[in-house]
């Protein structure tokens, strides 16, 4: 019985925790216009795309090497970094941003065999 109660408590426990806290909303700034934040979260949204393709067993070398070498980088430098650089100007600079881009894009680069012909 005590062992049940316990599993019990553990289980709720577990999915309490893992639930999404809902977002506390930030203080208004002039620039966090919803234009801004859209623009973000588009951008943020062709990032994971990206990524989960990436991650995907089935995504072909060529699908790949168009994503590594042009698209992520693209996307990530001329939609992410500066939409987030409105949204958090104090939080993040550009060379670091660009370095965080490089780090994870090596990474395929390494993980996949992928060469960029720049």
């Amino acid at each position: 019985m005590k062992t049940e109660v316990v599993l019990i408590l553990l289980f709720t426990l577990t999915i309490t925790a893992c639930q999404k806290q809902p977002e506390q909303p930030m203080a208004a700034e002039p620039s966090n216009e919803p234009t801004v934040t859209a623009k973000f979260d588009q951008a943020d949204k062709k990032i994971t795309d990206f990524l989960d393709q990436l991650d995907h067993p089935n995504t072909s070398q060529e699908q790949r090497t168009q994503i590594i070498c042009k698209d992520y980088p693209a996307v990530y430098k001329n939609e992410y970094i500066p939409a987030l650089l409105k949204l958090s100007p104090n939080e993040y600079t550009e060379p670091k941003l660009l370095q965080d881009m490089k780090i994870a894009l090596n990474y395929y680069v390494q993980k996949d065999k992928v060469i960029c012909n720049e």
